[in-house]
């Protein structure tokens, strides 16, 4: 087709817009500053199943452990969901390795090339030289420098969350064979902790405002690893002339948990597909990317009732608890939906009555 792109980036959001924008037949150039890709790691690699499909042989050969499905937790009390699909835990190391591998035949890669500025007519200036390309994409994550030059993506005062990974040598705690996430402001001021099985394993984890306030996670022995949590809402201004920034740079992560690997595959999907279908590259990567960052700012004030509201998640248990039958399988990736599928069995309106929500730690209630 002879369109040429430039992806500035090699995370998985970089890796994973430039293999789909190959896929659809451009002609992509993939920077990336350091001579590896994966590190430092820092994500937990929760996903679900779609996510897994829709990248496809990397993903599948990363998988370290399956789940049916997840524990929704206050300080209290905790309601299983089953999960249309399944929940994957990824090697995140292994999975970008695998996902630049079999890109390798199809993209110019330009490991441990640093690049110096991007104009937004296309340009990239990189070792002393300029190239010209009908599409960049700024995948640089959160404490990149070359979007704010252009007064796109996230601006340098966003405030993020750290997290903290502690893979500790022993089951977690409640033996479940399911993730569990804990609303509670002991644990995770203002976010949540997390406990995910890996055999006899456990990956215990937790974010916060405060890095202090989960350095209790250091006490449990184990390789720890960690970095910034992100939880919304999206950038306002995603792209400016042919310049389109994604990932932690331009916020798309879900709100609720701030997973970037679900946004940024929707998107990078999305955007092949209707390439494939006759639109312009250019026009339908921005589109893709706007429809998916639209998706996050709905789901943003559901999360951050919760985040701001932890008792909400022990009343709702109780009150789902409380029903004879059990819920559907609900989907993982899109938080409102899941929210309001959760929500819909019949009997739970009636048990989630006003005199009730007073208990749940909601303002105005």
């Amino acid at each position: 087709m002879g369109f040429r792109v430039a992806v500035v980036g090699a995370g998985f959001a970089g890796l994973e817009y430039a293999r789909e924008l190959a896929r659809a037949g451009a002609e992509v150039t993939l920077y990336e500053e350091h001579d590896r890709v994966g590190y430092p790691e820092h994500c937990t690699g929760l996903v679900s199943g779609w996510v897994v499909e829709a990248i496809g042989p990397p993903a599948r050969s990363s998988v370290v452990e399956s789940y049916e499905g997840i524990e929704i937790c206050g300080a209290s009390d905790c309601v299983r969901l089953r999960v249309k699909g399944g929940l994957y835990k990824l090697d995140r190391i292994l999975l970008e390795k695998l996902m630049l591998e079999e890109a390798m035949g199809s993209l110019d890669v330009r490991l441990s090339t640093r690049v110096e500025y991007v104009s937004e007519d296309g340009r990239v200036y990189s070792a002393g030289r300029a190239e010209d390309y009908d599409l960049v994409v700024i995948a640089e994550g959160l404490g990149g420098r070359l979007r704010r030059r252009l007064s796109i993506g996230l601006p340098a005062s966003y405030r993020h969350l750290t997290g903290l990974n502690v893979e500790a040598p022993n089951s977690c705690e409640k033996a479940s064979r399911a993730p569990r996430v804990v609303f509670d402001e002991k644990l995770a001021p203002g976010f949540f902790a997390w406990e995910i099985p890996l055999g006899h394993r456990c990956l215990y984890g937790a974010a916060s405002t405060s890095p202090q306030s989960i350095s209790w996670l250091l006490r449990l022995g184990g390789r720890a690893y960690g970095g910034p949590v992100l939880r919304g809402p999206p950038a306002r201004r995603l792209w400016r002339g042919r310049v389109v920034v994604v990932g932690d740079a331009a916020g798309l992560n879900k709100p609720l948990t701030g997973g970037g690997l679900y946004p940024n595959t929707l998107a990078a999907v999305t955007a092949r597909e209707q390439i494939e279908e006759g639109q312009e590259p250019i026009d339908a990567l921005k589109a893709s990317v706007e429809r998916v960052a639209g998706i996050l700012r709905r789901a943003y004030p559901l999360a951050r009732l919760i985040h701001g509201n932890p008792g909400l998640v022990d009343c709702l248990a109780r009150a789902v608890n409380g029903l004879q039958e059990g819920l559907e399988p609900v989907e993982y990736d899109d938080h409102a939906s899941m929210a309001k599928e959760a929500l819909s069995k019949p009997g739970l309106a009636t048990r989630l009555s006003l005199r009730t929500l007073r208990h749940c730690g909601l303002p105005g209630s």
